[in-house]
């Protein structure tokens, strides 16, 4: 309070008496460098390095604010420019920006791109207001030098840096008190100097000017801030990466108006000279501020995928049983959160063995991992989450909405272990009784208890009987199962009065559990899903019109027989039979009537064939067959002829008589020739059939063709 009341004092003298300035910016220097050193020594901020750097920044400006007074002093209106007291002054400024650049990094130092953005879209367009106001009527000033010129030029770096490095530290930092000081110090500083500047181009200025009583207000706003003791905290992270709050939305809505302002106030006093360096400013302060958009809305979506993250593990908190599940499972989620690998853990500790303050981010020494310390609701255990601080940071309010689903987990878990053994049982009940699956506990091989659902099962009471009686395996009905004492989704088969009921069977063997004592097993009836799989495969195997193989089961059962035969010798026949004309029935009567037609044939065909022989619809109106076992050829023969004459007949549709003939080849094998060869062969000796004539049979044969019609008998046919 005393150095405040003091800089107060100060500036009130200088105001009144000006005459004084010379003597008060002295005084003001030396209690300012007083005060950060007082500040260092008693509050030991972490960055004792960027306070020291204020402190010789501060020392320079005063310095070469006292040598302008004195020069100002010896001749008012004749006083040399450039001088040392500008050059004093540029260095002053390029020290006070590292100082509060220094001030205004993170800890530990991390990447800010929204900051900077922020902060260099600012600078551009408060660097644009500057140069065309002060630094470029003073560069074209023709009654400067070229020294002049450039102490001009080096002047406005300095004073960009100085205001980059302050728009830095306001934006980082706006919620420390000693940065509000600091901050409220830099802007009237940084406005003071601006018109200074302006007066002087303009000529303006007059020895004794307010306008002076800029850097006791800066050495003030330094010195209170030193004194504050929020300085020490300068150096831990407050704020939230990416935010966009409405205050910065404010400020880059600011530099987002400032060029076209600029372009409209010189439009409105004559001919744009400055356009070039307007737009450039413009365009690049626009581009800055669509890429911190572009990175926040990144930042923005990340955050709602890393919630999603955080109430996907809360949800799988519910489903704990143990702490160790609970503590699994938010280690998990942190996990998932923070995908690298060895950088992220998480503790379950006493509260009174936690030493960081509660909720908050604490640095690990000089690496870049941190803690962050979540007490339990309800609880004495503390969470504390090791992550990288900006993790830490960005992610501290998911961290905490996670610790209170853990807390909210270890709390039911803690309750479920103190309730009685009779509130579990009605909960085991109320879970057990309402369940459609059937429960047994078997001892000693017999069945002691069954759940509700088990006698609507099995249709009966089953209590007392074997297990391995009433539940059959379905590959062996007949056979004992012998079921072992822990199965893991075996197929079974219950034989009731209403006929058979597919299972599936879990079993455990908890007879060493003193609740238990018995081998618990689950059934689960699945006959409706058996049969839609039975269904399907029927389906999937057989055409839908005639029943018969369809063209793929076809090729199937041709594959398998070709494995079959090999090196057997037992006789088989292929037989291709194909509708004559079967196209002028569906034109002349219509496909439903074709329909039947098609039925009709397949039912001839499979009443001609044996139960171990394959008919199927290959195609629109064409069959095949594949006859096994057949120990002659004129057993192939004697079933050609069969399909040929039953074929022949008509059929009555609708009361309607319609001639459909069928033509036939045939292929016989005593075992010497593949059965594809015999698919070529018969479809060959199809086609022959074809040639000799509707509703004929042809047999293949390798040296000459046997060719027969209906009712004619067997008689010789063209050679091929």
């Amino acid at each position: 309070m005393w150095y405040g009341a003091l800089i107060v004092l100060l500036i009130a003298i200088r105001v009144a008496l000006p005459i004084t300035r010379i003597v008060t910016v002295g005084i003001a220097a030396a209690l300012t460098i007083v005060a950060v050193e007082v500040g260092i020594r008693q509050l030991r901020p972490r960055r004792i390095g960027a306070w020291r750097c204020l402190q010789v920044a501060l020392g320079v400006l005063a310095l070469g604010d006292l040598l302008f007074l004195l020069a100002e002093a010896d001749a008012p209106t004749t006083a040399p420019y450039p001088a040392v007291h500008d050059v004093l002054a540029i260095a002053g400024f390029l020290l006070l920006s590292v100082a509060l650049f220094w001030l205004g990094l993170p800890a530990p130092p991390e990447r800010e791109e929204t900051s900077l953005i922020d902060a260099t879209s600012l600078t551009l367009a408060a660097s644009l207001v500057v140069w065309l106001t002060v630094v470029r009527p003073m560069v074209e000033d023709q009654a400067l030098n070229q020294a002049g010129r450039l102490t001009a030029l080096g002047a406005m770096i300095g004073y960009i840096a100085v205001l980059a490095a302050s728009v830095r530290l306001i934006l980082g930092w706006r919620r420390n008190a000693s940065v509000i000081i600091l901050t409220l110090a830099l802007v009237a500083f940084l406005i003071s100097e601006a018109f200074y500047g302006y007066q002087f181009v303009g000529t303006a200025y007059t020895f004794g000017a307010r306008v002076d009583v800029s850097y006791l207000v800066l050495a003030g706003g330094c010195g209170l801030a030193a004194l504050t003791p929020s300085m020490r905290d300068m150096a831990s992270p407050e704020i939230r990466r990416h935010s966009l709050t409405r205050w910065r939305l404010a400020l880059i809505a600011v530099g987002l108006l400032v060029a076209p302002a600029v372009l409209i106030a010189e439009a409105a006093h004559g001919p744009v000279e400055d356009g070039f360096a307007i737009g450039s400013t413009g365009a690049l302060v626009s581009v800055l501020i669509l890429l911190r958009l572009s990175i926040s809305g990144r930042a923005y979506r990340a955050r709602a995928a890393r919630e999603r993250a955080v109430r996907v593990a809360s949800q799988a908190m519910v489903s704990a049983v143990k702490p160790a599940d609970v503590i699994a499972g938010t280690r998990g989620a942190l996990r998932s959160l923070v995908p690298t690998v060895g950088l992220v853990d998480l503790e379950l500790v006493d509260q009174a063995d936690v030493d960081i303050p509660p909720r908050t981010v604490v640095p690990l020494g000089s690496s870049r991992r941190g803690r962050y310390a979540v007490p339990l609701s309800g609880s004495e255990s503390t969470l504390v989450f090791v992550a990288p601080v900006r993790v830490l940071v960005e992610l501290a309010d998911l961290l905490g909405s996670l610790a209170d689903q853990a807390a909210l987990a270890l709390q039911r878990i803690s309750l479920a272990e103190i309730a009685g053994a009779e509130e579990r049982e009605r909960y085991f009940r109320a879970l057990v009784l309402s369940s459609t699956d059937a429960i047994l506990i078997s001892r000693d091989g017999r069945i002691e208890y069954a759940t509700p659902s088990a006698e609507p099962m099995f249709g009966r009471s089953i209590l007392g009987e074997r297990f391995n009686d009433i539940v059959r395996r379905p590959d062996d009905p007949d056979a004992d199962p012998l079921w072992p004492d822990v199965v893991d989704g075996a197929e079974g088969v219950i034989h009731t009065p209403q006929g058979e009921v597919a299972v599936v069977v879990h079993r455990r063997d908890l007879r060493r559990d003193p609740s238990v004592r018995g081998i618990v097993t689950t059934l689960r009836d699945v006959t409706a899903e058996r049969e839609l799989q039975r269904d399907l495969a029927y389906r999937a195997s057989h055409d839908e019109l005639t029943g018969m193989a369809n063209a793929r089961a076809w090729g199937e059962t041709l594959e398998r027989e070709q494995d079959r035969r090999r090196g057997a010798g037992n006789g088989v026949a292929v037989i291709f039979i194909d509708l004559d004309e079967f196209k002028d029935i569906n034109d002349r009567y219509g496909h439903p009537t074709g329909d039947q037609v098609l039925a009709e044939m397949a039912r001839r065909i499979r009443e001609c064939v044996r139960a171990g022989d394959v008919a199927a619809r290959v195609g629109g109106d064409e069959f095949a067959v594949l006859l096994r076992g057949l120990p002659h050829v004129d057993d192939a023969r004697a079933i050609a002829q069969r399909m040929a004459e039953v074929l022949s007949q008509p059929t009555v549709v609708n009361a309607i008589p319609i001639e459909c003939r069928a033509s036939i080849g045939l292929a016989y094998s005593e075992g010497e020739e593949p059965v594809d060869v015999l698919v070529r062969q018969a479809d060959t000796a199809l086609y022959a059939a074809k040639e000799q004539g509707k509703g004929r049979w042809a047999e293949y044969s390798p040296t000459h063709w046997r060719a027969t019609g209906i009712g004619n008998g067997v008689g010789p046919g063209s050679r091929r």
